[in-house]
Formats: structure tokens, C-alpha cells, sequence
């Protein structure tokens, strides 16, 4: 990826909702770098997650999933007739 060339001019026209993953202590792409990417992107949301380097989904599991978890629910709320199943938090 690193070699490949620059096409981060994609991001602006790209319009559908975005969640842009960082972890805090990330070195490879640190949170300025993703904040960038989201900032480019004209629906995204930038979800640092604390104490996680480059993978947040491993490292920090369920601060993680909570954040997609949020997006998800934000973006693309449950229809009407679809249950939710018991002991489910809902926001």
C-alpha cells in the first residue's frame, strides 16, 4: 500500500456515510492522518479508539464495535417490524 499511488482526490466524491477507524497510538497512520482522510470524505466520522495502536479491532475489541455500533445505528436505523432481539441495547 505504501508504494501505491496517492488517490485520496477519490475521497471527495465519494457520498456515502463513512466511519473512519483510528487507534490513538497508532504509528503507522496516526489519528491527524485518519482525521485527514475523514475530513476528505464528505459524510465520514472520525472514531478514535483510546489505548489502541494500528488495530483497534483487535487491541480494543469492544470500544471498537461500539463505535461502528453507533454508525451503524446513526446511518441505518432499524425498519419498522424488524425486532429487536431481548437483552439488545438500542440507543
Amino acid at each position: 500500500m505504501r508504494d501505491r499511488p496517492d488517490s485520496s482526490s477519490v475521497l471527495t466524491r465519494l457520498d456515502v456515510p463513512a466511519l473512519v477507524i483510528a487507534g490513538q497510538e497508532d504509528s503507522v497512520v496516526p489519528p491527524d492522518e485518519a482525521g485527514a482522510i475523514a475530513a476528505a470524505l464528505p459524510r465520514a466520522r472520525l472514531a478514535v479508539i483510546p489505548q489502541a495502536g494500528h488495530t483497534p479491532s483487535v487491541e480494543r475489541p469492544i470500544p471498537t464495535a461500539e463505535a461502528i455500533l453507533a454508525f451503524m445505528r446513526e446511518h441505518f436505523p432499524p425498519r419498522a417490524g424488524i425486532v429487536t432481539p431481548p437483552g439488545t441495547r438500542r440507543s
